[in-house]
């Protein structure tokens, strides 16, 4: 008799029996598993893989294919290896920084900065992760602390739906033995090679505190050579270019909401005649950090979404408040004192790391790492980008602003409304989530920008180019 094939064993079980067995002929079949395991014990492996068809899990060290039903124990495993290693370093940081401090040269930022990472060690928690499926639930009891732990495929699937409301970690994809050999070359690369000027920013730790916490200029090679130096104060390279491969791979702008800056970009060159390279460059920088180094509390700029990307280095990241309201950060403009629920999270070698807007966090380097920051602002949350914008320009305080607003802010604010009237009109409200508050924000932004100095620089800028825009040899240009 000629071998059965296993979609005929499947569909003669789904019927429950009925008709009689495919290849013995005998009918009114009780056990229906044991005897097509009798009968076809090939037909029988057959058919439990096409029940449960096995795909490609993300929680390996290398490419696996697993059965749906045990990617779920993957990523278990997964979380606990990550668990376990976020435990052990900052229970080795707790036990190692009193030295640390006693070494630190007094009256530098480097003293101070280790002294408040104490501080923050010791009232912090460790995150309390959950899954993609447990962060959807509506009516689940929420606890302090919590993160997603997930694949990049559910992080997008979550950032699709909605703007995040905690933190993302993703761990490290799989590599074949081949493509880890290429990555370690790269980084071999990054670690020794600034794609730059003459000249880096930099936040040097050893500097005395008297002075401020001032960014330098500092040369290029100097600045590597310092920052690959664990025997020298720590320092931070800030607002560098990425190599121009990684600048492709931000994910995060072409999702939905997050894709408001490039849809501005594209209305800037289309009516206006301007360009917004620079502009769009500024929101994809590298950062390089020594062994070491700290970054105190503070708010990234303008209630951005950022992506985390770090392919060098170990990074323990505080989280003191999630998606912070404007008292809350007026309060933390005043007091610089983190919450009582502030946890930490480890952000591994080959991680990517989801962070909310307007989120209260500070970052300890455990090892040397370059880390590629990924900046969307999201229509969904407009309104809080406006706000946050306006306390920047009120406060002046570069804990809540950490560095200096984009270019042509102003500018980039005016297109974007100007794209949400036009989706408002078009019946597309979900791109605008919260546009009850936008139309507030948007004026008490406007008169608090005139007020600044900044302000009337960016409104006499947009109105020459706008003159300039019609002018018959732009026209025709």
């Amino acid at each position: 008799m000629s071998e059965i094939a296993a979609e005929a064993w499947k569909q003669w079980i789904d019927s429950n029996c009925t008709s009689p067995c495919p290849k013995c002929g005998v009918k009114g079949i009780k056990g229906a598993i044991k005897h097509v395991r009798k009968c076809a014990r090939k037909g029988i492996s057959e058919m439990r893989e096409n029940k449960h068809p096995f795909v490609p899990c993300y929680f390996h060290e290398e490419p696996t294919n697993c059965s749906q039903p045990n990617i779920s124990r993957c990523r278990d495993t997964a979380l606990k290896s990550y668990l376990q290693k976020l435990t052990g370093i900052v229970a080795e940081l707790k036990k190692s920084l009193p030295e640390k401090i006693r070494r630190s040269q007094p009256g530098t930022g480097h003293r101070e900065d280790l002294e408040m990472l104490l501080g923050y060690l010791t009232v912090a928690k460790i995150g309390t992760p959950i899954t993609k499926r447990q962060y959807r639930l509506k009516n689940r009891e929420k606890r302090p602390g919590e993160f997603v732990f997930c694949s990049q495929k559910e992080a997008e699937e979550l950032v699709t739906q909605g703007p995040p409301t905690m933190p993302i970690v993703i761990p490290p994809g799989p590599m074949t033995s081949e493509e880890r050999s290429e990555y370690a070359e790269y980084q071999k690369e990054l670690v020794q090679q600034v794609g730059t000027q003459d000249r880096v920013d930099v936040y040097d730790s050893g500097a005395n505190i008297a002075n401020g916490r001032k960014t330098v200029k500092m040369a290029v090679q100097e600045a590597i050579a310092r920052v690959n130096d664990d025997k020298k104060p720590p320092i931070n390279m800030l607002n560098n270019p990425m190599p121009p491969a990684e600048v492709t791979r931000d994910w995060m702008a072409k999702t939905f909401g997050c894709d408001m800056t490039d849809r501005v970009a594209g209305l800037a060159k289309e009516e206006e005649g301007l360009d917004l390279t620079d502009f769009m460059q500024s929101m994809k920088i590298r950062l390089d950090s020594s062994t070491g180094a700290v970054t105190l509390l503070h708010v990234d700029k303008d209630g951005v979404t950022t992506v985390i990307v770090c392919p060098v280095g170990i990074k323990l990241w505080f989280i003191s408040s999630v998606r912070a309201e404007e008292e809350e950060l007026r309060d933390f403009a005043r007091t610089a004192t983190c919450s009582d629920d502030i946890f930490v999270l480890l952000v591994d070698e080959g991680c990517q790391f989801i962070q909310p807007p307007s989120t209260i966090h500070a970052v300890y380097t455990h090892c040397r790492s370059v880390q590629f920051c990924y900046e969307s602002y999201d229509s969904r949350t407009f309104a809080r980008s406006l706000n946050q914008t306006r306390v920047d320009l009120e406060l002046k305080d570069n804990r809540v602003a950490n560095e200096v607003s984009h270019k042509d802010m102003s500018g980039f604010f005016r297109l974007c409304m100007k794209i949400c009237e036009k989706d408002m009109r078009m019946n597309r409200p979900r791109r605008w989530s919260d546009m009850k508050d936008i139309e507030q924000a948007m004026e008490d932004l406007r008169s608090k920008d005139e007020e600044s100095s900044c302000g009337k620089i960016y409104a006499g800028r947009w109105k020459r180019r706008k003159s300039l825009k019609e002018a018959p040899a732009e026209k025709t240009g």
